[in-house]
């Protein structure tokens, strides 16, 4: 494997050095910033820190063509002209309500001193509130997009831009400062009747999304999956799995002494004596002209 062309100035075992340092001191910060049972987590932190960080001009290089090799279809200009701003105006019609309820909730006194959970309380409500906001934008957006996409590529101009335009509206007319202070003095009855409408679309869009949801998060972990294998497939040496290995070493390291320097110098040292003394005098794993 031609070496990558990135550190130039540096020898190979400073690279190894240096990336066993970075992952150690990386790994130290999360293991100590978890502490507890799940202070091991860190160790992976460090291992796939310097992993990545050895030949990391090589590895960001790899990146395009595994995500392209991953998703294997490409979403194209045209789709997300459409999707991102069918996408903003549905899910923004919650998140506007959601934003104004919290105002509403913290300007007159702020949260309430007496009762220590009310801030969990509204930071509770305003987070779901936002995620079933986003979930009803993505579906909303994932139904429609293909179509408006499709009528503007046969020049159906006008009808892709009705679509985009109906969400639009929606947008404006379910707006909180739209509705509290000019449908509603202007004609309730019928904001009533779209109020039901709307709550009614809301739900069956939401229920849609969150019956989609773990589809799509299954979807979302093999693109993932895949990605991550065609980016092992393309930058996995053994020079970087013995950067993962020491960089764990010095995560180690540096969360017994509860200093992540310790991380990056342990790191550091052990993955310059390992590759050194290991890979290069005794196992071989590093040809000559690499050394």
């Amino acid at each position: 494997m031609t070496p990558s062309p990135s550190l130039p100035s540096l020898p190979l075992p400073f690279k190894v050095a240096l990336a066993c340092g970075l992952g150690g001191f990386i790994g130290s910060l999360v293991a100590l910033e978890i502490a507890g049972p799940w202070w091991w987590l860190g160790m992976l932190a460090g291992a796939a820190t310097a992993y990545l960080a050895y030949e990391f001009r090589r590895a960001l290089a790899a990146i395009p063509p595994a995500w392209k090799s991953a998703r294997g279809w490409q979403p194209d200009r045209a789709y997300w002209k459409c999707f991102f701003p069918m996408f903003f105006y549905a899910a923004g019609v919650g998140l506007n309500w959601v934003i104004l309820f919290g105002v509403l909730y913290l300007l007159p006194v702020g949260p309430d001193q007496a009762n220590p959970n009310s801030t969990a309380d509204i930071l509770f409500v305003s987070i779901s509130g936002s995620v079933l906001a986003i979930m009803f934008g993505l579906t909303a957006a994932n139904d429609e997009t293909p179509r408006a996409t499709r009528l503007a590529k046969e020049g159906k101009h006008e009808e892709a831009a009705q679509i985009l335009q109906s969400h639009r509206r929606r947008f404006i007319f379910w707006n909180p400062l739209a509705v509290l202070f000019w449908q509603i003095p202007r004609r309730i009855v019928v904001v009533l009747e779209l109020t039901a409408i709307g709550i009614v679309l809301a739900l069956k869009r939401t229920a849609i999304g969150i019956v989609r949801f773990p589809g799509f998060l299954l979807r979302a972990g093999k693109v993932l999956a895949r990605f991550c294998w065609f980016l092992f497939r393309e930058i996995h040496s053994d020079v970087r799995l013995l950067c993962a290995a020491d960089a764990a070493w010095g995560t180690l390291a540096g969360f017994f002494s509860g200093n992540a320097l310790i991380g990056f110098l342990v790191g550091g040292a052990v993955g310059l004596l390992n590759f050194l003394l290991v890979s290069v005098w005794w196992l071989k794993l590093v040809p000559a002209r690499q050394r």
